[in-house]
């Protein structure tokens, strides 16, 4: 990890800890910025680091969240899938099927076109997920793809 990452990392955990939660119009409720979505900013799924120039662009697009979340009025994406959820029953871990759905909000704030992603376990809370820039894998002339950085799917994304 580069010096000045550890540095911006700093930064953006203390913007995203003044957060708390934020009154979302869509769905007329609070979402919450919990420790789970700081973390899948640095880690995809099964802990793997993301490539530090990925988490460099979300971090610097926290700021961005909760203003795109109070003003959402209408969702882009969603999603739902069955997945395995580590939850904490009698006082152990197990894996239990759940049903988790992911929302999409996406605004253009200070010339980024930003996605934000909820997320909602089963019946719980919706809290924040991730940021990420709306890039689209593009093709150049020659039919090579000259950037791609994002799946699409909001689990991972």
């Amino acid at each position: 990890m580069s010096k000045n990452l550890g540095q911006i990392r700093l930064q953006a955990k203390e913007i995203y800890n003044k957060i708390g939660v934020i009154h979302c119009p869509y769905f007329i409720e609070q979402i919450s910025f919990t420790s789970e979505g700081f973390n899948h900013i640095r880690y995809k799924k099964a802990r793997s680091e993301r490539h530090p120039k990925v988490q460099e662009i979300r971090y610097r697009l926290i700021k961005f969240a909760p203003e795109i979340i109070r003003n959402s009025k209408t969702l882009q994406e969603h999603d739902i899938q069955k997945l395995f959820i580590e939850v904490e029953h009698n006082n152990r871990k197990e894996k239990v099927l759940k049903d988790v759905q992911y929302f999409g909000f996406i605004a253009i704030i200070d010339g980024w076109k930003v996605k934000v992603i909820v997320r909602q376990i089963g019946n719980g809370k919706k809290h924040f997920w991730s940021v990420i820039p709306n890039w689209k894998t593009r093709k150049s002339i020659d039919g090579k793809k000259s950037y791609e950085n994002y799946t699409g799917a909001l689990e991972l994304d």
